[in-house]
């Protein structure tokens, strides 16, 4: 592959502009900071000109989506104390018609970017490609094909989960899978995450799953994509709505575990530590835009700059 053509195409802009550019306050002065040994080897920090390393690294990686293992976890809804069939979770039988689609697309438990071994940076009004790790005067703590970040997701694994429905005075209960029981009460299972070649990364996101009452006696399970929820105000670990229902999350999650794949990477999730020619200072360096240059061949160009 030519990279320095494909690279050089591009030079004029070394980093996206927005929406997926997020930029810095007004104003403000940025600092790098090294870190060093001293007589005692103890590791101190000091300030550095944040010119003298790379403004904005931009690293050429694949996209890879990691299936969640073989599990056979079970579903079962009973209502009113009739058990409707039980379900293997991640069955396309569990699924109510409307998102057998999604479903099928959303049985993975990481996405994955590895370094394909390129990229380019720039330093003050100019731009420099590179391959594998040195940088001219730098280097990255990358080689060819090294994970650059993994964007994990939850599942279910293993046992039985079993909600139950059940009335009491004038209302109707529910029992969650983890046990918790209220009124009016929106259990969600965390089901994975969703990937497809040639999507954009805006669309690779959780996704969770509401047991429901399906046809034919059966337990089902309606699937919704984070960004749904996110839309109604729905976050971890749970959620009053006007109106007076009540979301829970069964299982333990950061808020930032709501985020799509482009989320996390525009808003520093992935991370970069650049080092010196001699390999004994150290700069850190966040992720802050990307670009699919051609997403059919899961092709992504990240940036990094410098913290």
């Amino acid at each position: 592959m030519n990279f320095e053509k494909e690279i050089r195409a591009r030079l004029s802009a070394p980093y996206p502009s927005a929406p997926y550019l997020m930029a810095g306050e007004d104003g403000t002065t940025e600092r790098g900071i090294l870190s060093s040994r001293d007589h005692e080897q103890r590791e101190v920090f000091e300030l550095t000109d944040a010119h003298a390393w790379p403004d904005y690294i931009t690293l050429h990686a694949s996209l890879s989506a990691i299936p969640i293992e073989e599990h056979n976890p079970q579903v079962a809804l009973t209502v009113a104390g009739r058990t409707l069939t039980p379900q293997s979770f991640y069955s396309m039988d569990a699924l109510l018609e409307d998102v057998q689609a999604l479903g099928q697309a959303s049985h993975y438990q990481a996405i994955q970017l590895n370094y394909k071994g390129f990229g380019h940076y720039s330093k003050g009004t100019k731009t420099h490609i590179f391959q594998g790790a040195k940088l001219n005067d730098f280097k990255v703590g990358l080689e060819t094909d090294q994970e650059i970040f993994r964007k994990e997701f939850s599942f279910q694994s293993q046992g039985l989960l079993h909600q139950k429905e059940f009335p009491h005075g004038d209302f109707w209960l529910t029992s969650a899978p983890n046990g918790v029981t209220g009124e009016r009460l929106y259990p969600l299972l965390a089901y994975g995450g969703y990937f497809n070649v040639g999507v954009d990364l805006t669309m690779i996101e959780p996704i969770f799953a509401l047991i429901k009452q399906g046809e034919n006696e059966a337990t089902a399970l309606q699937l919704l994509r984070a960004s749904e929820l996110r839309q109604m105000g729905v976050l971890p670990p749970r959620t009053r709505r006007e109106g007076g229902d009540e979301w829970i999350f069964c299982d333990q999650l950061r808020l930032d575990s709501m985020m799509s794949m482009a989320g996390a990477l525009i808003t520093g999730a992935a991370k970069l530590k650049v080092y010196d020619a001699e390999g004994i200072d150290s700069c850190l360096y966040a992720s802050v835009a990307y670009e699919q240059p051609d997403p059919n061949v899961n092709h992504i160009m990240l940036t990094f700059k410098l913290l």
